[in-house]
Formats: C-alpha cells, sequence, structure tokens
C-alpha cells in the first residue's frame, strides 16, 4: 500500500511539473498536442488576430506563444502576417482559449486582412522579421506605434521615418531603427525623446485602404497598372506591360503606406497602355470607401449562316452606335452551312444599355448583325 501511495504521488508531481514547465506553441503544434486556428478581426492595428488554442490532451498544458510567428492567408492576394507578443497560456484538458494578437503586414503591395479571414500558422517569420519581432517583445511600447513602419521597411524596402518617443525608450528605439536600416540597406532616420508638456502621438500613421479599379477592355491590349502619388511619381507597379485578354477587368488592390501622422495622402491608381495613354484612373484616399460594384453578366444565342467560305473572322460586341465594347472571339476559318454560337459577356453599362452583336471581318466588313435588346440580362 505505501508503494501504490509513493507511485501515486510521483506520477502525480510528474503531471503537475509537466502542465507547469511551458511547451512552446509550436512544438506543442508539431506533436499534436495543441491545435490553433487563427481569424482576422480587421485590417491592420492592435488586437486583429485571434487565435483558439485547443488542449488535445488529457492533462492540463502551459503554452508558450512566442514572438515572431508568421501567419498566412489562403488568399494569395491578402497580406501575410508577423505577431510580436509572448504569451503564457494554460490550457486545461481538453479545453480552448481564445488570445488576441496583433499581425503586422509583410505584403504592402497585398490586401490588408479582412474581418474573418481565416489564417495559418506557418511557423517563425523569416529573418530578419523574426529577429525584428523579438525586439519589440522586448521593447512593447515601441510596436503600436512603429511596429508596421519597421516591418514594412524590411519586407518592402520602405522608408524609414524619424521616431519620437519616451525618454526611457530611446536608447531600445535608436538599437531596433539601427538594426532594421543595416539589414533593409536604408538610411538611419533620427530617434528623439519626447518632451514632457508634448502630446504622445507618433510621427507616423498607417495609410491603408482597398478600392479596386473595373474597366471593359475592348481588344486584346498589353497593358500596366501604377499607383501614383500626386505629382506623378510612381509608388508601385502592380503589374507591368502584361498582355490582357479583352473583356471586364477588375482589379482589387490594396494601398498601405506609412505616412507622417499630419499627411491627408492621396493616391491614383491608374491602367494605361502600350503607349502610355491612361484608360483608367481611380482616386484613392483616407474617406476612400471599398468599390463593390459588380459587371452585370448576359448570355445569348448568335444564329446565322455563310453561303460561302470565310477567312479570320470576328465575333464583336458593339453599341448601337458602332462603338465596340468587346471582340468576344476570333475564328480562322468558317465553311458555308448554318451556325449556332452561344455567346456570353460582362458589362458595365447600365442595365437598360442595348448591343449589337456582329460577325466581322478583320477590316469591318459585316457578314451577319443581331440586336440585342436591353431585356432579358441575366
Amino acid at each position: 500500500m505505501a508503494r501504490f501511495s509513493i507511485l501515486f504521488l510521483l506520477v502525480c508531481a510528474w503531471v503537475s511539473v509537466r502542465a507547469a514547465v511551458p511547451t512552446d506553441l509550436l512544438t506543442a503544434v508539431q506533436a499534436r498536442q495543441v491545435e490553433i486556428g487563427s481569424l482576422a478581426v480587421g485590417g491592420l492595428g492592435a488586437d486583429n488576430l485571434q487565435c483558439r488554442l485547443r488542449n488535445l490532451t488529457q492533462h492540463e498544458l502551459t503554452v508558450t506563444v512566442p514572438a515572431g510567428l508568421h501567419f498566412s492567408s489562403r488568399n494569395a492576394e491578402t497580406q501575410e502576417m508577423m505577431t510580436y507578443q509572448l504569451l503564457v497560456v494554460t490550457l486545461a484538458p481538453e479545453a480552448t482559449e481564445k488570445v488576441r494578437l496583433q499581425g503586422f503586414c509583410m505584403n504592402r503591395l497585398r490586401h490588408a486582412p479582412s474581418g474573418k479571414a481565416i489564417f495559418f500558422l506557418r511557423g517563425f517569420a523569416p529573418q530578419p522579421v523574426k529577429q525584428l519581432g523579438d525586439s519589440l517583445t522586448k521593447y512593447p511600447a515601441l510596436a503600436p506605434s512603429y511596429g508596421q513602419m519597421l516591418v514594412w521597411a524590411l519586407t518592402d524596402n520602405q522608408p524609414l521615418f524619424d521616431l519620437e518617443v519616451e525618454p526611457e525608450l530611446v536608447r531600445g528605439a535608436r538599437n531596433t531603427v539601427q538594426y532594421v536600416s543595416r539589414q533593409a540597406g536604408l538610411p538611419v532616420v533620427a530617434v528623439r525623446a519626447r518632451s514632457k508638456n508634448k502630446p504622445a502621438t507618433p510621427t507616423v500613421k498607417t495609410f491603408s485602404q482597398t478600392s479596386a479599379l473595373l474597366y471593359h477592355l475592348p481588344t486584346a491590349q498589353v497593358l500596366t497598372l501604377k499607383m501614383v502619388d500626386p505629382q506623378g511619381h510612381v509608388r508601385s507597379t502592380l503589374f507591368d506591360k502584361k498582355l490582357v485578354k479583352p473583356g471586364v477587368q477588375n482589379y482589387a488592390f490594396g494601398i498601405n503606406e506609412t505616412v507622417r501622422s499630419t499627411d491627408q495622402p492621396v493616391y491614383f491608381v491608374r491602367l494605361s497602355d502600350a503607349t502610355g495613354r491612361v484608360l483608367k484612373e481611380v482616386r484613392v484616399d483616407e474617406r476612400t470607401e471599398p468599390d463593390t460594384t459588380q459587371p452585370r453578366h448576359r448570355e445569348f444565342d448568335f444564329r446565322f449562316s455563310l453561303t460561302k467560305p470565310v477567312k479570320k473572322v470576328y465575333f464583336r460586341l458593339r453599341l448601337p452606335d458602332g462603338t465596340l465594347v468587346e471582340e468576344i472571339m476570333q475564328r480562322p476559318y468558317l465553311p458555308p452551312g448554318s451556325f449556332l454560337f452561344k455567346l456570353a459577356f460582362n458589362y458595365l453599362q447600365a442595365p437598360n444599355t442595348a448591343f449589337v452583336a456582329r460577325l466581322e471581318s478583320e477590316t469591318g466588313q459585316v457578314y451577319h448583325e443581331q440586336k440585342l435588346g436591353p431585356d432579358s440580362p441575366k
């Protein structure tokens, strides 16, 4: 009986010690002790990543959530995130706990995370971003105001601005800025102590907007999509000299910039052709609402007969005044006979717009014309 009691006490002590010794989250996930699920809870800013930790074991676990974790979305157009907080979480057997983290975005040209977007833990962020996460853990007061600027300096080579911090934070902030400057190859900026009578206002802010540019391209063309400032300076190129097929093009984009706290930034997203002619431009500022416009869709049967063969013919959609809307498709050869083509197109015109479908030669000779009234939109 005494031996059993001693054995029981030893087992209890082992379980207690096991629960008290923290397990690194990545290790616990790999060992299938803990399951993690993550959701974005709104754009850039504090507590924008909610993590659900579930204990898969029959005993209590103490888990360390380290700094510098890397989360990514299933959507390749959404920014990936790096966290900086260091947390210790105790999980009861088979219990679930929720923790909130701040994720700094690592891909400036992608969309900011939208609410309830699912994210996956990928391990640690790549160096030197992981090292920056450790530094922000050491100097947490630096993170809310300047963390995103420092991350984008490393991931997107974005410029650094002077920092103004509390006197006790100057040394840590200076060391962190020097590290980022060295790793990114950027000029070192000043770190100043904030005076006692001055409001605790950061010198920078994060500008983050999502919008879209819709354009109906009538023919295949080589296009370029760039973001410029009011002076015409190119801030980023979304794509350059890309061959684009005819049809409605919907380019969703995110504009994410570090700007001075007193700035009221304005940007223009321009779609231009191979000659540099601007086809469409969208203005984006802090008051811009996301563009939710959806193109309309229409389907129709295109019937015609040919008494002789034709070469290199085009199925073109026009407005009644002859304006080309879209070159739907092209055929190198059609023999004599009767034909039925089921065609479809998207358009940005008003719902009651009438169209004309034509079978034409390369030079515009009309072989068949079919009017499409304003009814039957799908």
